[in-house]
């Protein structure tokens, strides 16, 4: 029988038994193999170890996404830790054109289904990790679970994130014909 805790929060009990084996090479590096369809076979003894259902697809992406950058941050979706990963980048001044990663934003909310989302997002994993922003990969693990079923929502929010600024950010709104601080 399983505990109330892994009925109610699969997100929550999954990334508890995924945090504990942070420091197995060997799990970890069974884990990123799920991230290809080709090797996603090899992921399936260490998924199963861990609780996680080798049928669906969240434990399987978000495995091998925490195997690939196992530096959470608890408090950003993935459209906001985006964000941040863009900042630390790209140092837009007054040339107002689209940044690279805003491009890859784009290609990323335009996915239209998981498989190419996860490519994406193992694409902003990558970023996360040589810039030092941390993921949060509960929420993604819940976005993952929702996305057979509201795929436009998951990606909507994202994109809000994404594109919200927020205090703290250089740019700033224009308000009128006045140029003021974000708030």
């Amino acid at each position: 029988m399983s505990k109330p805790d892994e009925r109610t929060n699969p997100a929550k009990h999954f990334m508890t038994r995924l945090r504990a084996m942070r420091n197995d090479r060997g799990s970890m590096a069974s884990l990123r193999r799920g991230l290809s369809p080709a090797t996603r076979h090899q992921a399936w003894p260490v998924l199963a170890r861990i609780g996680g259902d080798i049928a669906q697809i969240a434990p399987m992406i978000v495995g091998g996404l925490f195997a690939t950058h196992p530096v959470e941050d608890t408090s950003h979706s993935l459209g906001d830790t985006c964000r941040r990963i863009g900042a630390t980048r790209s140092k837009r001044g007054n040339d107002e054109r689209e940044t690279p990663e805003e491009r890859r934003f784009r290609r990323l909310i335009a996915s239209d289904s998981i498989e190419d989302a996860s490519r994406q997002i193992l694409h902003w994993i990558r970023l996360a990790a040589s810039a030092g922003v941390g993921v949060n990969y509960e929420q993604l693990y819940w976005d993952f679970l929702r996305w057979d079923k509201d795929s436009d929502a998951v990606k909507l929010r994202w994109a809000r994130d994404f594109y919200s600024p927020r205090k703290g950010d250089k740019e700033s709104a224009v308000v009128g014909n006045q140029e003021e601080p974000t708030p």
